[in-house]
């Protein structure tokens, strides 16, 4: 699965829209979208900045009844520095 569809995934399963995602993360609708559609590449900060939204609306919906349990590695791929 690509990394868009992936984020799109877990959007639509914790029920955040593009909106509460964009702004978490000091980005437009719009931009989501494109990160939706891999329109965009992720880079490190950008992959911890989601991760880190997905969790915080998570709670603040459920009043601090529900965690979301993901990693980075979840949706964004890791890849290993080869010198």
């Amino acid at each position: 699965m690509l990394v868009g569809n992936k984020i799109f995934y877990y959007r639509k399963k914790y029920k955040i829209t593009q909106v509460e995602l964009g702004e978490k993360i000091s980005r437009t609708k719009q931009y989501i979208s494109k990160l939706e559609r891999d329109q965009l590449n992720v880079g490190v900060s950008l992959a911890l900045e989601i991760i880190d939204a997905f969790r915080v609306i998570t709670k603040e919906k459920t009043f601090g009844m529900q965690m979301v349990n993901l990693k980075v590695e979840d949706i964004f791929y890791l890849k290993k520095n080869i010198p």
